[in-house]
């Protein structure tokens, strides 16, 4: 889930950052295209973890919510992601460690 908030989250900042101002100052609507296709199948994908991980995890819908929402603002992927790599390392902290597992 990281991996794919980093990603569309850098595509967000791609379009907003890059690609519009192309279109619109220089009249060059070809990155637009490319990069929001690009940005499109990632916000799904990331739409589709994001629920994948509500299930997995028990999130109540708050947090669900929240997490979903940081998409939409640009820059705010960074806190989501510290939000949940501290949740993971909380997780780790928790799970009794399997000896079988153990090197």
């Amino acid at each position: 889930m990281r991996l794919t908030s980093y990603i569309e989250g850098i595509s967000y900042l791609f379009l907003l950052l890059i690609a519009m101002p192309f279109k619109y100052f220089l009249d060059q609507p070809q990155l637009v295209s490319i990069g929001g296709m690009f940005h499109g199948v990632m916000f799904v994908l990331y739409i589709l973890t994001a629920v994948q991980a509500f299930v997995q995890r028990r999130w109540s819908l708050n947090r669900a919510l929240l997490i979903i929402g940081c998409i939409f603002i640009p820059f705010l992927f960074i806190k989501q992601d510290r939000m949940i790599h501290n949740e993971e390392l909380e997780l780790k902290k928790s799970r009794p460690v399997d000896p079988k597992k153990r090197a």
